[in-house]
């Protein structure tokens, strides 16, 4: 899903000049496709995640859509009050990619895991936030995020997910998409946990 992602995200920069790409010194065999591909719309920040929210705010307020990328827990726990404060109050066109949200980086212990960062996120003001299943709603959902000009959260898996969601599915932005259709219970599903409710 980290792939295709970054894959829209250069297509989308190609065609707007105006959006930026922050890494906060991650992202190594993802990332390079962008940074090869538009070098002038790239800058890697170094390992300090919330001087990367504060100049993603600058360079909005200057007339870019940033895109930053990061490990799920870091941009959103360690940089809360930056969000709140430089880009949320001001409603600024920032969006965030964080990979590996839930237990996705498990081996590498708590300090790795972005388990409570949808709940944070969705109570910030402006802030929409987006937990896609696959790649479809990845590429689908990032679009949508970046052509609302505000604050958005995209939290992606980290596991090669598979394709649920046959080509040309619409996927709404902050709306429930069906997947089956039953008569005794309801299963309800977020991010890439989905294709295990499907099996």
């Amino acid at each position: 899903m980290r792939n295709e992602t970054i894959d829209a995200l250069t297509d989308y920069a190609r065609r707007n000049a105006d959006v930026m790409l922050l890494t906060a010194d991650l992202g190594y065999s993802v990332l390079e496709r962008f940074a090869d591909a538009l070098p002038a719309q790239y800058c890697n920040v170094g390992v300090c995640e919330q001087a990367m929210v504060g100049i993603a705010a600058g360079l909005a307020l200057s007339g870019r859509r940033v895109v930053m990328y990061s490990i799920a827990n870091f941009p959103t726990l360690r940089c809360l009050e930056q969000l709140c404060k430089d880009v949320c109050y001001h409603r600024l066109p920032v969006t965030e990619i964080a990979v590996g949200g839930g237990l996705a980086y498990g081996p590498q212990g708590y300090t790795h895991h972005g388990v409570e960062d949808l709940g944070i996120m969705a109570m910030l003001p402006d802030m929409a936030v987006a937990c896609p299943a696959d790649p479809t709603e990845a590429e689908a959902l990032l679009v949508q995020l970046l052509d609302r000009r505000a604050p958005g959260y995209l939290r992606l898996g980290r596991n090669g997910e598979p394709r649920l969601h046959p080509a040309g599915t619409a996927i709404p932005l902050e709306r429930a998409t069906w997947m089956r259709h039953g008569t005794d219970i309801a299963l309800l599903a977020t991010g890439p946990i989905l294709g295990r409710a499907l099996a």
